[in-house]
């Protein structure tokens, strides 16, 4: 007679379905956890894509005010060299008229014909503090240079993203003799076009 021994397997069939339960829990944190990571970088991503198209729609903005306008100021001595007339044949007509002539301005003011033979004015820094830049972007940084040969230079920043767009000046001189109420004199104008800006990602 062959007796056949029953082993009980439920102890097994427990241990195996808690075993599975845990890979599972540890499936699932990994899938969340990558999930987490993964719409951080889409938050980040599209944060960065934002900001990007912020300051390069203002760098254009700025671009298209600033090209094609003109600077034209002469000034008129008479034969001692004294200053005797001092006007404009031309000025800036954009929505920045006042933001350009005011730069240019200042550094006429500041150029002295007898010691800065090389026309080196400076440089002058502004930012977005200037009421026409504010009118016209938001929401970005915008810090100005003007060299000393009027070449213009905006750096433009928001968040951790920033944009450069840098504007050439043509800049013509020429002087012509003029009669004045004193007798001869001379008439020295100046006048700066932008053209040819270039905007590039920093």
């Amino acid at each position: 007679m062959v007796i056949k021994k029953c082993k009980s397997t439920s102890g097994a069939s427990i241990f195996i379905a808690l075993f599975f339960l845990l890979l599972c829990g540890m499936a699932g944190s990994v899938i969340l956890a990558a999930a987490s990571t993964a719409s951080k970088r889409t938050s980040s991503l599209k944060e960065g894509r934002q900001s990007y198209y912020s300051i390069v729609s203002a760098a254009r903005l700025l671009q298209e005010e600033i090209e094609g306008q003109t600077y034209s100021r002469y000034l008129v001595y008479d034969e001692s060299g004294n200053l005797l007339e001092d006007d404009y044949y031309q000025t800036p007509t954009s929505n920045l008229k006042d933001f350009l002539k005011g730069a240019i301005d200042k550094k006429f003011l500041t150029f002295n014909p007898s010691t800065d033979t090389n026309r080196y004015l400076g440089i002058w820094t502004v930012s977005t503090t200037e009421e026409e830049l504010k009118n016209l972007i938001t929401n970005v940084e915008a810090n100005v240079v003007i060299d000393k040969d009027y070449n213009i230079k905006i750096v433009l920043a928001h968040n951790s993203m920033s944009c450069t767009l840098e504007i050439p000046a043509i800049v013509s001189t020429h002087t012509d003799g003029v009669v004045t109420a004193s007798g001869k004199g001379t008439r020295n104008v100046t006048t700066i076009t932008w053209s040819g800006g270039e905007i590039e990602r920093n």
